[in-house]
């Protein structure tokens, strides 16, 4: 999905992995949680974390939650780089900010990516 989505700057691509990472995360906070744990740490997961999560889930789904974490791991790294993957991005936490994916997205890796997107201008709020 990615060669495709950077050779033609298509954001369907993108779209597709950000909606496995959903897929996955919206089974319940704590998945999305744990999720998290993946992405945020990804390459370098321990491995008593990892275990942990196939003692949780099981073969099948501790797979499932593995490969939804590269798959965040990989849109906060792409949308850090790419305006158009942090344009994706923005977009679906906006359309989707209740289910624990989107949650997941506003708190914790959109922030993380404000600082690296040159297009993005933060504004502060005026004081009352």
């Amino acid at each position: 999905m990615w060669g495709a989505s950077f050779a033609s700057g298509n954001n369907r691509y993108a779209g597709k992995v950000i909606d496995f990472f959903a897929k996955t995360a919206n089974q319940s906070q704590q998945v999305a949680d744990d999720i998290l744990k993946i992405a945020v740490s990804y390459p370098n997961t321990s491995r008593e974390v990892l275990q942990s999560f196939r003692s949780k889930y099981g073969d099948s789904g501790f797979l499932q939650i593995y490969y939804a974490g590269t798959a965040l791991w990989g849109v906060s790294s792409n949308a850090a780089q790419h305006p158009f993957i942090f344009d994706t991005l923005t977009a679906y936490a906006k359309e989707h900010s209740r289910p624990p994916a989107g949650i997941v997205i506003v708190v914790s890796i959109l922030p993380r990516n404000l600082q690296f997107v040159p297009h993005t201008k933060f504004e502060p709020k005026p004081s009352s």
